[in-house]
């Protein structure tokens, strides 16, 4: 509830105007709320006494008038008071949502990495959705029900303190019976919660790569999958039923209008109750009962919308590693010059941000927990026990292996370096820290002589050219993939970016040339076409460094021919560094570094290594004899 309240809050108090509005229509609405049972009150009396006497018309009109009056007054202020809500919930629903999705965007690498991507929009969209509607529930009906419910109670005291009594007790023993179900069923709807999101998440990631899913093929696996956390996830709902149940098997409204109406007549036997008066307690019970009411229809879904705000919420507070300097530096005349002096970087250190303790049990669920076996014929047999439902998110205590151990290498400005070794040697790992998608564990990378971690982090990203083996698409026009590194970009930039890039002739056979729908993640392209796009839209980037991360290594001889044209156009004049496992793409280079484990074992030009460094002769032996891919 304090998640709930606190985000709602953030909000809400930037709209003052707002509030203050709420806070009359509510003030108005509970005053009217409480002269309407008082009002009919003295009018049953009223009308009763003149009965026994003589009926007098102009005095019941005037207070019927009155009652008339009052209700279409309540109606008013009500859809007033509704109206104010939707607006300040609306508001709070999409500012919520951006500032989410604007953390979520901006968040480490490493912490994407560590995450369903399908699970983290899936959180958000949860969370701002329950949060309008529990907030909503709260300030439309619950706020004011129970502030009007107490002033009742205070009243009906004042009226029949025996009546008054017998209320406050039955009250108390629904809270009772509340309090024992919501305690109960919690920690299962967590568990459940999280089924529900993981589920999610993992269709997402088939849906995402479909056909690597049908070439597996996979498709009955992952729907089995699914069925089996589905079915786990419904075989801990019926035990959270069994206590809704409870709840629902005790109506306390019409316990506490027989007791009402029981008390009631018998006190106006007694003489010691009018009419009125009991007529003013039955009403009231309404109001009592409407905000516990609402909570109890809502306490069989109020956990779980909780957890899904929470989760939420969770998801826009993750701290991450890599900050923007406040006051970061761009540098008038970027040459180019990239020095890595002492740089050690662990992944695992990288990842040391602190983790909530809450946070930290209740993980989404791990679906492809090993020990779950999901083609058990019958999942519903027996229920896998909370603790091995849940991931265990402990890091672990072994030490953290470091991908780079004090590397040394000066790259001067517009020079192209290659970047070789075996898979796991860190050639990616220096790409991914010249990016900054990560900040060394220790050591510094100057650029120009300035530490990276002192520039301007968005300055410093938007001068970096990176292309990557797979560079995924967007699912929108070639044109917009293009644009997508400069949105300033003319038309004519772009065709000219195309041609540098020698993807002018292909895009110009498309259906639709420039504004050709490539589908989702680009799957309508081939290989070599997503390159040649990769490279046209660096080019029109216009980097001062290009970072080539094995950018031609799946492609045949023919694309690659193509796509190493539009590198040549890409790199020419500008600080290069490329990653590549074929070495006859980087014999070209200016200087070849040789990595290994972690480490720089030589940088040299191709002939020199040749004769001082004996792995980097026999990389190039194994493959001239077809050893190693070429």
């Amino acid at each position: 509830m304090d998640t709930l309240l606190s985000t709602l809050w953030r909000y809400f108090k930037k709209r003052p105007k707002m509030i203050v509005g709420y806070v009359v229509l509510t003030i108005l609405m509970i005053a009217l709320w409480i002269v309407d049972p008082l009002l009919a009150r003295y009018l049953i009396d009223k009308i009763d006494l003149l009965v026994q006497k003589q009926f007098d018309t102009h005095t019941f009109l005037i207070l019927f008038g009155l009652l008339v009056a009052c209700s279409i007054g309540l109606s008013l202020i009500q859809a007033c008071h509704k109206l104010v809500c939707w607006r300040m919930l609306n508001y709070t629903y999409i500012n919520f949502q951006i500032d989410t999705y604007k953390h979520i965007v901006m968040m480490d690498v490493i912490q994407h990495i560590q995450r369903r991507s399908g699970a983290i929009i899936k959180k958000i969209d949860n969370a701002a959705d329950q949060l309008w509607d529990l907030g909503f529930q709260i300030f439309q009906v619950i706020v004011p029900s129970v502030i009007s419910g107490v002033i009742f109670l205070g009243i009906a005291f004042h009226v029949s303190p025996h009546i008054a009594t017998a209320i406050t007790i039955i009250l108390c023993f629904y809270a009772a019976i509340l309090a024992y179900v919501t305690r109960k069923a919690h920690p299962l709807q967590k568990v459940i919660s999280r089924i529900w999101v993981s589920v999610i998440g993992r269709a997402y990631d088939v849906a995402s790569n479909i056909l690597q899913t049908k070439s597996a093929p996979a498709e009955h696996r992952e729907v089995q999958r699914m069925r089996y956390w589905n079915e786990r996830g419904l075989a801990l709902q019926k035990t959270i039923d069994w206590y809704w149940g409870i709840l629902e098997g005790f109506s306390i409204f019409m316990f506490m209008r027989t007791v009402i109406l029981g008390l009631g007549i018998y006190y106006i036997a007694q003489g010691e109750l009018t009419l009125g008066e009991l007529f003013f307690f039955i009403f009231i019970s309404f109001r009592l009962i409407s905000p516990i009411e609402v909570i109890g229809n809502f306490l069989p879904k109020w956990n779980e919308k909780m957890e899904k705000i929470r989760m939420g919420v969770q998801m826009g507070q993750i701290s991450s590693q890599v900050h923007n300097p406040k006051h970061g530096k761009k540098l008038k005349d970027l040459k180019g010059e990239i020095v890595l002096n002492d740089v050690s970087f662990s992944y695992d250190a990288s990842n040391n941000t602190p983790v909530d303790a809450d946070e930290e049990e209740e993980d989404e669920i791990d679906v492809l927990d090993p020990r779950i076996n999901i083609h058990e014929k019958d999942p519903m047999s027996k229920h896998a026990p909370i603790s091995l439902i849940k991931r265990n998110a402990k890091k672990s205590s072994s030490p953290s292996k470091e991908a780079l151990q004090e590397l040394n290498l000066t790259i001067k400005p517009g020079e192209h370096i290659a970047l070789v070794g075996h898979s796991g040697a860190g050639k990616s790992t220096i790409a991914a820290l010249l990016c900054r998608f990560f900040d060394v564990t220790k050591g510094a990378i100057l650029i120009d002589g300035i530490d990276m971690r002192e520039l301007d982090l968005f300055w410093w990203r938007s001068n970096v050219g990176l292309i990557l083996q797979d560079n995924t698409m967007f699912n929108d026009t070639i044109i917009e993939n293009i644009r997508y590194g400069k949105p300033s970009a003319t038309d004519g930039d772009v065709i000219d970016a195309a041609e540098r890039a020698s993807a002018h002739t292909f895009i110009q056979e498309m259906p639709e040339k420039y504004y050709t729908g490539i589908g989702e993640r680009g799957v309508r392209l081939s290989g070599g076409e997503r390159q040649r796009i990769a490279i046209a839209r660096a080019i029109l980037k216009k980097p001062k460094i290009v970072l080539l991360d094995e950018a031609t290594s799946a492609l045949d001889s023919k694309t690659e021919k193509d796509v190493q044209e539009g590198i040549a156009a890409l790199i020419e004049g500008k600080t290069a560094v490329i990653i590549a496992h074929r070495l006859s793409t980087v014999r070209s280079c200016d200087r070849i570094a040789v990595l290994d484990k972690g480490k720089l074992v030589a940088c040299a030009p191709h002939t020199e290594l040749m004769k001082i460094c004996p792995i980097y002769k026999e990389m190039v032996e194994l493959q001239i004899h077809g050893m190693l891919a070429e």
